[in-house]
């Protein structure tokens, strides 16, 4: 079954039927517009009216079915999803799938008591085309497995490609080993972005983020400024001294340069794209483990400067990195911006406080000091930590 083809062809349709059941277990259909929102075949979303019967039928018995159908000249397809219907009057639910104009329908707007979201969540279909029916089962793990797996083995295929292209043809080139270090490793970040567009195309999926300027973007810039300040006062205590930063004048430009395409390419792959596959099944929280796990082991090519030690607690200290990026750019709604100013600001404090000091004693004071942070916010908003989204 090429579940994609049938994603494709849900998205054209402009109208859908949802089933309910009624007290006197009947089968009510009702015709509605496409859904607001869709993750692959498992969930959908559509909004209506809180009074309307459907919500009622729904609350008292949550076996649904929804339909898509296209009659063409000489072909039908239509698809059917069997499953559950959840009503949600949550307001992070209604403010997801709110659309401009939706006034229209619910006249005091996006708060209005009688607007809520009906989620359907599908456990099997059926599929009709060419006067062939076959019928499937929607594994939402076994899926979301293969949209990963599928990531992040392009994402290391790519890295390679990349590495050896920019390595090859910078390598080749006489001039300052700075700077075309900096345009190497720019290079091989670009692999992200790349990933990214393939996985959507492939996928048929549309990016999430936004690129809204918000209060959040404060925490984004200090939280790693006190983080890598800490670490270089306590790197000094145990005889780590600091060493002043040869990224200066206009070798430090282009460092400021390399280091924002590199974080907007790698936050649109890691946050931008990674992290909602992990959060159709997982709590934001668990979600950022698993990514930061990805992100850190995809430095691999630290071993070479780290050893292999080095390596292996660089990846907690990253994965700490990924809980605080992540939990900036959820409670931002999703602005992709946040993280990358925080990515930016890693790398950039990286060069002017721990210049040759990148060692085994830098990755354990992070981690630490990162735990601190995120202790403190489970403290301040313990629901983000435990509730699934």
């Amino acid at each position: 079954m090429d579940f994609n083809k049938i994603e494709i062809f849900i998205d054209k349709q402009k109208v859908s039927f949802i089933c309910s059941v009624d007290d006197d277990n009947y089968p009510n259909v009702k015709a509605m517009l496409k859904p607001r929102k869709r993750n692959g075949l498992k969930e959908f979303y559509f909004s209506t009216n809180t009074s309307s019967m459907r919500v009622k039928q729904y609350l008292n018995n949550p076996n649904a079915s929804i339909y898509f159908y296209h009659k063409g000249l000489i072909k039908y397809v239509g698809v059917m999803l069997k499953g559950k219907m959840e009503v949600l009057t949550d307001q992070e639910s209604k403010n997801m799938i709110w659309r401009k104009g939706d006034t229209m329908f619910y006249k005091k707007g996006v708060t209005d008591p009688d607007y809520c979201v009906l989620k359907f969540t599908a456990t099997n279909g059926r599929y009709y085309c060419d006067l062939k029916t076959e019928s499937f089962e929607i594994k939402w793990v076994d899926r979301m497995k293969k949209k990963i797996l599928f990531f992040y083995g392009i994402n290391l295929l790519i890295t390679f490609v990349y590495a050896l292209v920019f390595g090859g043809v910078l390598g080749s080139i006489k001039g300052n080993e700075l700077i075309l270090g900096m345009f190497v490793t720019m290079g091989v970040q670009l692999s992200l972005i790349t990933t990214s567009l393939i996985y959507l195309k492939k996928f048929n999926e549309k990016k999430n983020y936004n690129y809204k300027f918000n209060k959040y973007i404060l925490l984004s810039i200090i939280i790693p400024i006190i983080v890598f300040m800490i670490s270089s006062i306590v790197l000094n205590f145990i005889n780590i001294k600091y060493v002043s930063t040869e990224f200066k004048g206009i070798i430090f430009g282009i460092a400021i340069l390399t280091t924002i395409v590199g974080s907007i390419s790698e936050e649109i792959g890691w946050r931008g794209t990674l992290l909602p596959i992990f959060e159709k099944k997982y709590t934001p929280f668990i979600s950022s483990l698993f990514v930061g796990l990805l992100w850190g082991a995809w430095h691999f090519f630290k071993i070479s400067t780290v050893g292999i030690l080095g390596y292996i607690l660089f990846i907690p200290s990253i994965v700490m990195y990924s809980v605080l990026i992540s939990y900036i750019y959820n409670k931002s709604s999703k602005s992709i911006l946040n993280p990358i100013v925080f990515h930016s600001f890693i790398n950039i404090c990286s060069i002017l406080l721990i210049y040759e000091r990148e060692c085994i004693e830098f990755y354990i004071i992070s981690f630490v000091i990162s735990i601190i942070a995120i202790i403190l916010l489970y403290l301040f908003d313990k629901n983000y930590f435990i509730i699934k989204k």
